[in-house]
């Protein structure tokens, strides 16, 4: 420790102080060892939020999807696979064959990945439907891996009681025709 002085004023190394006598310990072992750092092997999983949506509100059917998803491997090292879960049960697996990165596009999967919208408030959101815990996964060809993970939350499914007879039973949306225009007399012209 060269250069370093304690005294009972403090000790001061470029821009930290210390007192010397709350960090003797810290001063009996010395300075702390260098540490070194390596690059990571394989990028963060860039992705945008996921988002669900119900095609159809007479339907309890709806779909989770991202716009883009993308991760990369190390200079010299290739991707081996990226993996889509959602709410348990593995949906996607994207194979890489000897390339840099891998990515995946709403159009590769067009509609997106189906499951149940959900009862009003099954997620734990009396406005929201049911709560899908996802996660991507990915690895790179030396094992290192990337995971990027929330939870995505659909629309409720809002079923119509009416026609229902009971427990059970199904329900049928009703739909109301427009109402004709009013019949209107013309005059003949004079």
């Amino acid at each position: 420790m060269s250069g370093m002085k304690k005294s009972l004023a403090g000790v001061c190394l470029a821009a930290l102080c210390l007192h010397p006598l709350a960090n003797e310990a810290a001063f009996a072992q010395g300075p702390e060892p260098q540490r070194t750092t390596t690059s990571p092997r394989i990028t963060f999983i860039t992705s945008d939020s996921p988002n669900c949506y119900q095609p159809d509100p007479a339907q309890n059917v709806c779909y989770v999807d991202w716009e883009y998803i993308y991760v990369a491997a190390d200079v010299n090292q290739y991707m081996i696979w990226m993996k889509i879960w959602i709410g348990g049960p593995l949906r996607a697996y994207i194979g890489g064959f000897f390339q840099s990165y891998i990515s995946g596009y709403e159009t590769m999967f067009p509609n997106g990945f189906r499951v149940a919208c959900g009862a009003p408030g099954q997620g734990g959101d009396p406005e929201l439907g049911a709560a899908y815990p996802w996660q991507i996964r990915a690895r790179s060809s030396d094992t290192f891996e990337s995971a990027n993970y929330g939870t995505v939350y659909c629309p409720p499914f809002l079923q119509s009681t009416a026609g229902a007879s009971g427990p059970g039973s199904s329900s049928k949306v009703r739909t109301f025709a427009p109402a004709p225009p009013p019949e209107t007399e013309v005059a003949p012209p004079e």
